[in-house]
């Protein structure tokens, strides 16, 4: 039962990817500058820089990794489309993270230690948006108890 729409208002869909993304996001968000005990700009600006290169690098990988669903559609298309890789998305926001520490002259460890909490909420809350997108489905057990079920793989990953 899968809710990739999570809501319309009108002609406006709201994603339930999109849309667990986006709350995990703010979520982690006020948990680092919780943490951080910082009310300026720096955190806003640094974590959303991260949170777009990342969303830019899982992205660009899944055009990498897949380019067989992509023929014959234009580069700019096959941006908006769905897919993400998870870990190089992962990778090219820690390196957009490390290059603002770094030209803030911040210690980066510090940062990445207190950021980590956050970072965790952001991916548990997105998984929720996978689980109801079904975009992290399991195969159907073959095991005398596994049941005759996909299982759900992105609630296991919590």
């Amino acid at each position: 039962m899968p809710y990739p729409i999570l809501f319309s208002i009108g002609s406006i869909h709201f994603y339930s990817y999109g849309f667990f993304i986006a709350l995990g996001f703010l979520v982690g968000y006020l948990v680092v500058s919780k943490i951080l005990g910082e009310k300026d700009y720096f955190i806003f600006d640094l974590l959303f820089m991260s949170f777009v290169g990342g969303l830019l690098g899982a992205r660009l990988a899944h055009l990498i990794f897949y380019p067989s669903q992509y023929e014959g559609v234009s580069f700019l298309s096959s941006l908006a489309g769905g897919g993400f890789v998870f870990y190089p998305g992962l990778l090219l926001g820690l390196l957009i993270f490390f290059r603002i520490i770094r030209n803030r002259g911040e210690n980066f460890r510090y940062f990445l230690d207190r950021v980590t909490f956050g970072l965790l909420t952001a991916m548990i809350i997105g998984k929720f948006g996978q689980f109801l997108n079904e975009t992290d489905i399991g195969k159907i057990s073959q095991l005398p108890w596994g049941g005759n079920w996909q299982h759900p793989v992105a609630i296991y990953q919590l």
